[in-house]
């Protein structure tokens, strides 16, 4: 039996509440992973923007370009990984959402067709 087989049934209100909630609590977990994606980008660009002002601004050279030239490329780098962690964290609140949807009311998860939304974050 698949965990998206399980259905709540409608005599249990204390189950079908607990489930909303949980789902309500996705939500807000998706919605916050996604506003520190944005602030994180954000702050990346202030950063690259910043470093790259001051390097031509001050028209460095020699060891001293080589040295901000290292740091945007490491600031780079950290904010790939934090971005891919936090991709990875999407995906998986998605496909926890889409389970927990369904096993709400399996009915109107089929009628609405909201399956296809769910699609590519199914493991």
């Amino acid at each position: 039996m698949n965990d998206q087989d399980i259905q709540i049934p409608d005599d249990l209100p204390h189950l079908r509440k607990s489930t909303e909630v949980f789902i309500e609590f996705q939500w807000k977990l998706f919605v916050q992973t996604f506003d520190a994606l944005s602030k994180g980008l954000s702050f990346y660009f202030l950063i690259v923007a910043a470093t790259v002002g001051v390097t031509f601004q001050a028209k460095l050279q020699g060891w001293e370009l080589k040295t901000v030239v290292a740091v945007v490329v490491t600031i780079t780098a950290l904010v790939a990984c934090g971005f891919l962690v936090l991709a990875y964290a999407l995906v998986g609140a998605i496909s926890r959402l889409g389970v927990s949807l369904r096993r709400l009311n399996e009915d109107i998860f089929v009628e609405l067709r909201m399956a296809s939304y769910f699609r590519k974050t199914a493991s």
